[in-house]
């Protein structure tokens, strides 16, 4: 059974390295006095411990103060006895809509690297506090990002193996262009906003058989453009999660209990901030404004690796063209096989494999070494 830990002396607080901006917690009404949020935050704490109680490893979650419209960023760690302090921490975001415990499913196999593993809801997300963003889509981005840094600033890591998920895999991307010295490794898990086209149909194929956008979508854009992407959930209310499973039950065998459902729609039923500041970084359908692929200017020494779901709907060729900008960077691209957008869920032991060998890797630095063969572009079975 999982261990969450509410409070911590002053011993424990060194020896894991917080400070005073961050505050352990364990009641999720303190965030802000109104009632319904503070209601939604008590049942999302309730459908997160449930999914969390899959985790063998002892686990804290707090807030972490930053600095940034004086916010509070809901975070999540994990450390075993066996985690070796010196090695670099492992730092999770979720993608668009998720939070820290949809990570619930590979979170002991990372602690079993003898890593310690961080996760966070992105500011405007799950339990973290909901700013207005800026509507401007490269300010919006820039707030994203320096809230990701204020965070990791208040945590004190001085490098981290960023993991980011679709959406958190372009704001990984954006922060690690931003900040290189703070980045060891780079992994963009199925990452969403690379393409002018991010969707596919979905092939197993043909990956280069990308979905074009129906000529009625453009005609209904003006009247689609006014919604945000999540309203329908809030407008069915406390019926959404019911409706979910039923379009979705896949979902429940993934996380083997069907919380899942309500912690997706209570993740989502609150304000939508950083929701408003994601449609506003959109052109139509899911297509990005600002394609990752034209300004994916890195740092050369930052090694890369990609990891696609054969199935996703995510168009794996900018991993690809990344994969030969960078000819004398290191760039690794795995396809999982069985698994679509959500790997870490559908395919939980594959993507532990792939993190296995890439952590074998960072621990020896073999990966701040240019591949020189092929290898990299293995398929994953």
């Amino acid at each position: 059974m999982c261990k969450e830990v509410a409070v911590i002396d002053q011993n424990q607080e060194k020896s894991i390295g917080f400070d005073r901006s961050i505050e352990i917690c364990d009641d999720l009404t303190i965030e802000e006095p109104i009632k319904s949020r503070s209601e939604i935050l008590s049942q999302l704490k309730d459908a997160e411990k449930v999914l969390l109680s899959c985790v063998k490893t002892s686990y804290k979650t707090y807030y972490v103060n930053i600095p940034l419209w004086n916010s509070k960023i809901y975070s999540l760690t994990l450390k075993s006895e066996e985690t070796d302090e010196n090695r670099c921490p492992i730092v999770l975001l979720h993608g668009f809509g998720g939070g820290v415990a949809l990570w619930s499913t590979v979170l002991d196999g990372l602690v079993s690297t003898k890593h310690i593993v961080h996760a966070f809801d992105l500011l405007g997300f799950g339990s973290s506090t909901r700013p207005k963003f800026s509507t401007d889509p490269v300010q919006a981005e820039k707030e994203f990002v320096q809230s990701i840094e204020e965070w990791r600033s208040a945590m004190k890591i001085e490098q981290m193996i960023f993991v980011g998920h679709s959406f958190g895999g372009l704001l990984g991307a954006s922060y690690a262009i931003e900040h290189p010295e703070r980045v060891r490794h780079l992994v963009l898990v199925d990452p969403w906003g690379f393409h002018e086209g991010s969707m596919r149909r979905r092939s197993t194929e043909d990956d280069s058989n990308r979905r074009r956008v129906p000529w009625w979508a453009h005609i209904l854009h003006p009247i689609i453009s006014q919604f945000n992407p999540l309203a329908t959930a809030r407008l069915l209310g406390t019926r959404s999660p019911k409706i979910m499973k039923k379009f979705r039950p896949e979902m429940e065998g993934w996380y083997k209990t069907d919380a899942i459902y309500d912690y997706n729609y209570l993740n989502n039923a609150q304000k939508p901030s950083g929701e408003v500041a994601f449609k506003n970084m959109n052109l139509l359908l899911g297509q990005v404004k600002r394609p990752m692929i034209h300004r994916f200017n890195l740092d050369p020494k930052i090694p890369v690796t990609f990891m696609y779901g054969k199935q996703s709907w995510v168009d794996k060729t900018p991993g690809y063209s990344i994969k030969c900008q960078r000819s004398q960077s290191y760039v690794n691209i795995k396809i999982i096989e069985n698994a679509g957008h959500q790997i870490f869920a559908e395919a939980p032991l594959h993507f532990l494999e792939v993190m296995d060998d890439l952590l074998e890797l960072v621990n020896k630095n073999s990966d701040l070494n240019y591949p020189k063969d092929d290898e990299n572009l293995e398929k994953l079975t």
